[in-house]
C-alpha cells in the first residue's frame, strides 16, 4: 500500500454498506441521518488513496439528489398539519396538480428522503474508494462464482471514476479541450468494461483470507450498527433515546477506522 492510503476488506465494506443502507431507510431521525452523512464524508476524505474520485463522485450525485427532493417537496406538497407556506399552484391537466400548502410533515418527509438517499450514495462511494477493483471482483468471484460477471461492472464503478477524472486532468494540464457529456459517459463506460475484464483475471477467492489489522478496526462500525438495528427490533417502543444515541456512536465509528494506515 502507498503511502497516506487506507485499503479496506470488501466483506467489511459490504457488510457496512449493507447496515448504513438499512439504517438509511428505516430512521426517522433527521439528525442522526445528517450525523451520518458528515461521519461518511469524513471518513472518505481521512482515507484518501488514489480512488477518492469515487467520493467525488458520491459527492456531486449526493448533491444532484438533494436538489431533486427539494423541487420534489417544492412542486408536490404532501402531508398534513401545520401549513408553513401556501406555494401557487398550476394544473396542466385534469388531476394534475403542482404547488399548493407547503406543510411541515412535507417539509420533514422531504428532508428524510433527501438524508436518506445522500446517506446510501455517500456510504456507497467511500465503498468504491476504500476497497479496491481486485477486492471486489474476489468477493463476487468468491459469493457467485461463474455469475461474477454479471456484477462486475458495478464492483469497478469507484477505481473506473478514478481512472477518468486522472485522464481528465492530465488532459486539461496538455490543453486538450474539455469533452462533452456523451463522450465523457462514453469513456467511463470503456473504464468500466476495461477494468472489468483484466481485473477478473487477477481477482482470487483465496485474497478474501489475507486481513490486515485496520480490516479489524474498520470492523467496528458495521457491527455497531448491527447491533444498534437488532435492539431497534427488540426494544422500538421503550428506548428511543438509546437508538439515537447507538446510531451516533456506530457513526463516529467510521471515521475512527479509516485513521490507520494500511
Amino acid at each position: 500500500m502507498g503511502d497516506g492510503v487506507t485499503e479496506g476488506h470488501p466483506i467489511v465494506w459490504l457488510w457496512t454498506v449493507l447496515t448504513v443502507t438499512v439504517v438509511a431507510l428505516n430512521t426517522a431521525d433527521l439528525i442522526s441521518l445528517t450525523i451520518l452523512a458528515v461521519c461518511l464524508v469524513v471518513t472518505g476524505l481521512l482515507a484518501g488513496g488514489p480512488r477518492r474520485a469515487s467520493l467525488t463522485a458520491a459527492l456531486g450525485l449526493a448533491l444532484a439528489s438533494s436538489l431533486w427532493w427539494v423541487l420534489a417537496t417544492l412542486a408536490l406538497p404532501s402531508g398534513g398539519g401545520q401549513v408553513i407556506a401556501r406555494l401557487p399552484q398550476y394544473s396542466p391537466g385534469p388531476g394534475v396538480i403542482f404547488g399548493g400548502n407547503l406543510t411541515l410533515e412535507g417539509v420533514m418527509t422531504g428532508l428524510r428522503h433527501a438524508l436518506c438517499a445522500v446517506v446510501v450514495l455517500l456510504v456507497l462511494g467511500v465503498a468504491g474508494q476504500v476497497v479496491s477493483s481486485r477486492g471486489w471482483l474476489s468477493l463476487a468471484r468468491a459469493v457467485l462464482g461463474p455469475a461474477a460477471p454479471v456484477i462486475a461492472p458495478l464492483c469497478c464503478l469507484g477505481e473506473a471514476c478514478s481512472e477518468r477524472m486522472a485522464a481528465e486532468r492530465a488532459d486539461r494540464r496538455r490543453g486538450v479541450p474539455r469533452n462533452g457529456f456523451g463522450t465523457r459517459l462514453g469513456s467511463f463506460l470503456r473504464a468500466v468494461s476495461a477494468l472489468a475484464r483484466w481485473g477478473g483475471d487477477r481477482a482470487r477467492p483465496g485474497w478474501l483470507l489475507n486481513w490486515r489489522s485496520n480490516d479489524f478496526l474498520q470492523l467496528l462500525a458495521p457491527v455497531a450498527l448491527t447491533i444498534v438495528l437488532v435492539l431497534d427490533l427488540l426494544i422500538r417502543d421503550s428506548a428511543g433515546q438509546v437508538i439515537t444515541w447507538g446510531l451516533v456512536g456506530s457513526a463516529l465509528l467510521l471515521p475512527v477506522g479509516v485513521m490507520r494506515r494500511a
